[in-house]
C-alpha cells in the first residue's frame, strides 16, 4: 500500500480480558502480522480498555501499531481532565489516539472540543499521534482539517466511515470512499500532515 495508507482491523470484543488472546488469534492466522499484511489495530469500545490486555498485545507484536479509540461514551462520561489522566496510562503502549463522539454513525464531531482535548492529550501523550472522526465526507473533509489546524499545533490524522457508507448502511459505498480520499489528502499534504510526528 502506499506509504500514507495504514491497513488496519477494527477490533471490538465484549471479552475484554480476552482481547489480547484473540488479537493474537487473528494476527497469526494465516501469518497476517508476520508476514507484514497488516500491523495495526484499533481498539473499539464503549470503555477504556484493560491496560494490561494492550500492554499484552505489545508483547506478542511489538510492531503493532495501535490505535485507541476515545469513543462518545467516554467522551460524554468524563470530564477532559480525567480523560486525559486516564489516557495517559497508555501513552508507553498506543501510536494513535483517536477522539471518536461518531461510533461509525456520521455524527460530527465538535472541532474546538477536540482541539483542546488532542492538545491537553499531547502533554502526557507526547509520542502519540492524534486523530479525530465523527460526520468526515468529502464535503466537508476540507473545511475540517483547516478548523483543527487553526486551533490545534500538532499533526494529526482524520478518520471517516458512517458517511462513505451506502444508503442501507450496509456495506461502503466506494465512490464516496474516492472521494473521501481524494478530498483529504490534499489537505493533509498541504499542512504536511504525512511527514510529521
Amino acid at each position: 500500500t502506499p506509504r500514507m495508507a495504514l491497513p488496519m482491523l477494527h477490533y471490538f470484543t465484549d471479552k475484554k480480558f480476552n482481547l489480547a488472546h484473540e488479537v493474537h488469534e487473528l494476527f497469526t492466522f494465516s501469518d497476517v502480522y508476520a508476514d507484514n499484511y497488516c500491523r495495526a489495530l484499533q481498539i473499539n469500545g464503549f470503555e477504556w480498555p484493560v491496560l494490561g490486555q494492550v500492554e499484552q498485545i505489545k508483547e506478542y507484536f511489538p510492531n503493532m501499531r495501535i490505535v485507541l479509540q476515545l469513543p462518545r461514551q467516554i467522551l460524554s462520561a468524563e470530564s477532559p481532565e480525567q480523560i486525559v489522566k486516564r489516557a495517559k496510562e497508555y501513552a508507553p503502549f498506543v501510536d494513535y489516539c483517536l477522539i471518536d463522539p461518531s461510533g461509525g454513525e456520521g455524527k460530527d464531531f465538535n472541532v474546538k472540543y477536540s482541539a483542546n482535548l488532542m492538545s491537553a492529550l499531547d502533554e502526557v501523550m507526547p509520542n502519540t499521534r492524534m486523530g479525530v472522526a465523527g460526520g468526515l465526507s468529502n464535503e466537508n473533509v476540507g473545511r475540517k482539517i483547516d478548523e483543527l489546524v487553526e486551533l490545534y499545533e500538532g499533526p494529526f490524522c482524520v478518520d471517516a466511515q458512517g458517511r462513505l457508507r451506502s444508503e442501507d448502511k450496509q456495506s461502503l459505498d466506494m465512490q464516496k470512499a474516492v472521494e473521501y480520499i481524494l478530498g483529504a489528502v490534499p489537505m493533509l499534504q498541504r499542512y504536511d500532515l504525512f511527514m510529521k510526528k
